[in-house]
């Protein structure tokens, strides 16, 4: 019923089901020499801390039933509660397809359901090959990780035409932006990349840092990148489900993913004299706002959406979940919670 709250549709949903439950494979397009196919599979937390290795072996095998030898796996997993080396040793024991690639998130998708505690195992096959790369270094040149990643990835097609790449970083460590330059320098200027940063639902001034999948290795503070090749046709699309609720300002002083002045002025108190609060009264977290930060871009009237996680009220400062580079110009924006999420499922 629409009315009954998120977390017990998903506890019905998961009641009954076993650890694991896959998805029927079904073909994304069809074309005269195209055929691709999905399969994936979903491990609840409480499975995953009892044995790591057990849950990853039996989504391997639960995604495999649909597709014996798949080209390619992506893995998204909790921060914490998971031995995220188990879960891969796991994986990779029973799956007998191509490369695996993925990180820790604070949430995935499901079918038509947000997973917030799940582990969750998502395969391709059909006429593709795949390839994944490695990116390191990301704190110290962004740019050359991400163009390591790409160009390590393009060497494992062997010669076939890429068509997409998949690309998962650490956004505390490396500039999204930078890493997707770099990726391009390897792939072409106007190459399709999609992906984001890695996370853990923990964001405060010293976050720990999120972790990246690629094989058997469990990874931080790195890019990795899964490109596919094959003749398939692809679309790719954003959309943020937030309006803009200030006016512009300059963002004149940042430390990593700390945001100390906007306009020379402390964030925090531009941040409250914008939304008309004083957030040390409320003692809330900041996202029960449900007000991020957008970074807008040079030309046209289009924005990137940022989360507001957290802030510092010794410094002032408000804090994002990835770095943020000064100089940019920003808006704050106000993001629909009640039915965003059902709008993009």
């Amino acid at each position: 019923p629409a009315d009954r709250p998120r977390r017990s549709r998903l506890n019905t949903l998961l009641e009954d089901r076993g650890p694991c439950r896959p998805l029927p494979a079904a073909p994304l397009k069809s074309y005269d020499t195209c055929h691709c196919m999905i399969s994936s599979a979903v491990a609840r937390l409480g499975e995953l801390g009892a044995d790591s290795s057990a849950r990853g072996r039996e989504l391997a095998l639960q995604v495999q039933r649909e597709i014996p030898e798949p080209a390619c796996g992506l893995l998204w997993s909790p921060y914490r509660g998971v031995d995220h080396a188990r879960l891969l040793r796991g994986l990779a024991d029973a799956w007998r397809g191509g490369p695996l690639v993925g990180g820790t998130t604070y949430g995935a998708i499901f079918g038509p359901h947000l997973e917030e505690e799940s582990a969750v195992l998502m395969a391709l096959g059909g006429d593709m090959k795949a390839a994944s790369g490695l990116g390191t270094g990301l704190a110290r040149d962004s740019r050359g990780a991400g163009r390591e990643a790409a160009a390590r990835a393009l060497e494992g097609l062997g010669g076939a035409a890429p068509r997409l790449l998949v690309l998962f970083h650490e956004p505390q460590m490396g500039e999204g932006a930078a890493i997707v330059a770099g990726a391009r320098e390897a792939l072409g200027e106007d190459f399709p990349i999609v992906g984001g940063g890695t996370g853990t639902g923990v964001i405060l001034e010293q976050s720990p840092l999120s972790k990246q999948f690629i094989g058997r290795k469990v990874l931080a503070g790195s890019c990795v990148g899964l490109l596919l090749a094959g003749d398939f046709k692809l679309a790719c699309g954003v959309s943020h489900g937030a309006v803009p609720i200030s006016k512009a300002y300059t963002l004149t002083k940042s430390s990593g993913n700390v945001l100390l002045e906007f306009d020379g002025r402390p964030a925090l108190e531009v941040f409250e004299e914008a939304l008309g609060i004083d957030y040390a009264a409320h003692g809330l977290s900041l996202s029960a706002f449900y007000v991020a930060c957008a970074s807008l871009e040079p030309e046209g009237e289009g924005f990137m959406v940022l989360g507001l996680w957290g802030a510092s009220r010794e410094k002032k400062a408000l804090l994002c979940g990835t770095n943020i580079p000064q100089g940019g110009r920003f808006r704050f924006v106000k993001a629909f919670h009640d039915d965003g999420t059902k709008q993009v499922l």
